[in-house]
């Protein structure tokens, strides 16, 4: 915009017969290529970036935006202006609608640019997304998992430990019958096959208790600090 406003200006001059080569409309000129530069050089220098930018940049891009509308909006009423003008010579107003719509296509171009590189942020911001929802999905399933076998856990351990404790008085009271002297032979052959079910079913309750143990130790609500997986925002 502010080029094509130059060069308006230079063309009014020229036809005022107040230009020439040097003069000071040329500066205006000049300090739109240098605009149309520095605006190249901020297109070129968009990276996609997953930290927050500061305040002051994220305005930084907003009036720059805004310019930028501003810019592509006003350049076909330049060229409507620069074609009408009746004072100007044909060269001149060619050379403006050239002119404005390459300013037009420069400015689409960066813009395109823009929105190829935030379409490619887009992009990898949801494949972010949907790689930590399947990650959280799987945490969540490990720990209801892992709370149900605890909660087993405690249950079979409860019920191993009700079993244990008539186990132990009957074996006690076997050993009794054994040691006691009045029993016939036969009968003490039969409180030491007490002793020895006993003694089986006791081994059978300690191996039902210890994957019940394991279990809890491994249950991550139980032991926070062994949780399995972090998930990092």
């Amino acid at each position: 915009m502010v080029f094509a406003l130059a060069n308006l200006i230079q063309g009014l001059a020229l036809a005022a017969g107040k230009y020439y080569a040097g003069s000071v409309y040329d500066v205006p000129p000049s300090l739109g290529g240098l605009w149309i530069i520095y605006a190249f050089a901020m297109g070129s220098n968009l990276q996609p970036s997953s930290e927050s930018a500061p305040a002051e940049s994220d305005r930084q891009g907003l009036w720059t935006a805004r310019l930028g509308m501003v810019a592509i909006v006003s350049l076909p009423l330049l060229a409507i202006y620069g074609y009408l003008e009746e004072a100007a010579p044909g060269v001149v107003i060619a050379f403006r609608l050239r002119l404005i719509l390459g300013a037009m296509f420069f400015l689409g171009a960066l813009g395109f640019l823009r929105l190829f590189i935030l379409d490619r942020e887009l992009q990898r911001l949801i494949s972010l997304t949907e790689s930590s929802y399947e990650s959280l999905k799987m945490v969540q399933e490990r720990i209801a998992l892992s709370q149900k076998l605890a909660a087993l856990g405690r249950l079979v351990s409860g019920a191993a430990h009700e079993i244990n404790n008539p186990l132990t008085a009957i074996y006690g009271y076997s050993g009794l019958l054994a040691d006691n002297p009045s029993l016939t032979p036969q009968e003490r052959r039969l409180a030491y096959e007490i002793q020895q079910q006993v003694r089986l079913a006791q081994s059978a309750v300690s191996s039902m208790r210890e994957p019940a143990s394991i279990s809890s130790a491994d249950n991550p609500a139980q032991n926070p600090s062994s949780a399995p997986v972090g998930i990092r925002e």
